[in-house]
């Protein structure tokens, strides 16, 4: 045995710690209600990496991997990843609107821009504030960050 690791019911490892004396049985549900499991491997993982990226499956009875985390709004549900939509929707508003606050300036009269970058600027700035709307529409293809329609930003901006 390489650790011991503390499990919650859902199969998320809350802790792991290395043998030292008297070692509690595997099996064993402490006070906490967490179940104690032996970890014979990390399987190359640093143990932070393996609490993050794995998760005891009681129906395999081992560890398995999580897979990737859809977006920061997304929790372990025991199975899978469930992602809060609506919280991820004012995650990426926030980021939005900084986006929005750092182009700002162009559109300022006497901004140092040509006619057609302040167009530009113009059309940049109508996607960013129309993205969101395009997302709540259809949740299911918005899931992970990588597929978050960002415009393309103008190199001035």
């Amino acid at each position: 045995m390489k650790y011991v690791g503390y499990i919650a019911s859902t199969g998320q490892i809350i802790r792991a710690t290395l043998p030292m004396g008297q070692i509690p049985e595997e099996g064993t549900v402490t006070p906490e209600g967490l179940t104690v499991k032996y970890i014979e491997s990390t399987n190359g993982l640093t143990l932070g990496d393996f609490i993050t990226h794995k998760y005891y499956n009681s129906e395999l009875e081992a560890f398995a991997s999580k897979g990737e985390r859809p977006n920061v709004c997304s929790t372990w549900n025991g199975s899978s990843w469930d992602v809060n939509y609506p919280q991820y929707l004012d995650y990426i508003r926030e980021q939005r609107n900084a986006r929005l606050i750092r182009s700002d300036w162009t559109q300022i009269p006497d901004a140092p821009l040509t006619e057609e970058q302040k167009a530009e600027a113009l059309i940049y700035r109508q996607a960013l504030r129309d993205m969101v709307g395009v997302m709540a529409a259809d949740p299911d293809n918005y899931q992970r960050e990588e597929d978050i329609p960002w415009p393309i930003k103008p190199n001035y901006i």
